[in-house]
């Protein structure tokens, strides 16, 4: 950084900004060199860098009879050992990783199946995933869908114009067992 005039005995204060590499470990080192003319003098530096430990998840959620995906991000500068995954829902989850290790800066996507969606309710369930790493955690949550449609919720304007009740010829207003109904 240029100074324009430096009187002898005078102090002038300059700033800088040093950039380095997300997930750094350790220190910074440097050496500064003030040149003035013919003479010039230098001074070495050293800031020490604090250990950080996060992790941040993304989710695409799993939906009936289809995969999700949880990615797992170590967003700190420390390596993050025995990544455990844990789930909360009523309907069994699986992994197709568990228990694993990530450098810094570096991120692993995890598959999310159910083989059993007839443990859900109809309706609306939520699932909480979890991703700890000794005393570093992170948690993301999704809700699944349970409807009448193997196909899911499909549009929303569902209504029932007729329902015709054929039985045995007795009452076409009340149902009885065996009697075919028809719903328009």
């Amino acid at each position: 950084i240029p100074v324009a005039h430096l009187n002898p005995n005078e102090v002038k204060t300059l700033s800088t900004t040093v950039s380095f590499p997300a997930n750094q470990q350790g220190s910074i080192a440097g050496t500064i060199n003030a040149v003035s003319g013919a003479s010039s003098d230098s001074f070495s530096f050293s800031v020490p860098i604090t250990a950080a430990s996060t992790l941040s998840l993304e989710i695409v959620p799993l939906k009936s009879n289809q995969t999700g995906t949880v990615t797992v991000k170590n967003n700190g500068n420390t390596l993050l050992s025995n990544i455990v995954l844990n789930v909360s829902s009523i309907m069994p989850i699986t992994f197709s990783l568990n228990n694993f290790n990530l450098a810094p800066g570096n991120s692993q996507a995890v598959t999310l199946a159910s083989s059993d969606f007839s443990a859900l309710k109809f309706g609306t369930s939520s699932v909480g995933i979890t991703a700890s790493s000794g005393s570093v955690q992170n948690s993301v949550s999704f809700n699944i869908q349970k409807s009448f449609c193997s196909n899911g919720p499909v549009g929303d304007n569902l209504s029932v114009s007729n329902i015709n009740i054929n039985s045995d010829g007795s009452d076409d207003q009340t149902w009885k067992p065996l009697d075919k109904i028809t719903v328009e």
